[in-house]
């Protein structure tokens, strides 16, 4: 919707609808585990989606437009710079800072602690890589389907006697995850296939 708005690219109303059953996919799935409605809770929920989806958009269309000027590594590396005077405040007035400082973790913990921490930057990096070939709604969908693809992962692991969801939370998480599947692979073959109807699906 924020790339149709802003940017006047629109998609075919089966695109649309494709990602609309992702999404209600993916509303089942997180309904799954809540207990109690926090309106704070998904207030924050909800602007965090549109930051998220805000980002993808924007840098897709960063990428489209100057290209030629800068890289995923680039675009990564002013980002971070940028973010520094807003993270550095912050964990200072929490108190992240000292609490890092304070904890005496050895050179292992150490290691995983900073590790973790670039982990999420790689994953950075490899998002803006993906965006500067493809667009912010297949970015958005490919990310969906992988934390489908992480929450049936845990529940191989799982601990079917640990489990606190009652019988009708369950039934939403499978359901959930189904559709997310679903809907994920029919996207993924009207973007892909040559033969998918109709053709301005693709575009």
């Amino acid at each position: 919707m924020i790339e149709s708005v802003l940017y006047g690219k629109f998609q075919h109303p089966i695109i649309y609808g494709t990602v609309s059953g992702l999404v209600v996919g993916a509303i089942l799935v997180s309904v799954s585990d809540i207990t109690r409605v926090n309106v704070t809770g998904v207030l924050f929920a909800c602007a965090a989606v549109l930051c998220s989806a805000s980002k993808y958009a924007f840098t897709h269309h960063a990428f489209m437009q100057y290209k030629k000027k800068f890289t995923a590594l680039s675009l990564l590396f002013w980002v971070d710079l940028f973010m520094i005077p807003i993270f550095i405040p912050w964990v200072w007035a929490n108190g992240e800072i000292i609490m890092v400082f304070e904890a005496n973790m050895n050179a292992t913990e150490w290691f995983r602690f900073t590790g973790t921490a670039a982990l999420g930057g790689v994953r950075a990096l490899t998002q803006f890589f993906v965006l500067s070939y493809t667009t912010a709604t297949t970015m958005s969908v490919a990310n969906t389907f992988a934390l489908a693809l992480n929450i049936v992962i845990s529940l191989v692991w799982q601990d079917e006697e640990n489990d606190e969801r009652n019988r009708g939370q369950i039934i939403l998480l499978y359901a959930g995850i189904g559709v997310v599947i679903l809907f994920s692979a029919f996207y993924a073959y009207l973007k892909s296939s040559t033969h998918a109807w109709p053709r301005d699906a693709r575009s």
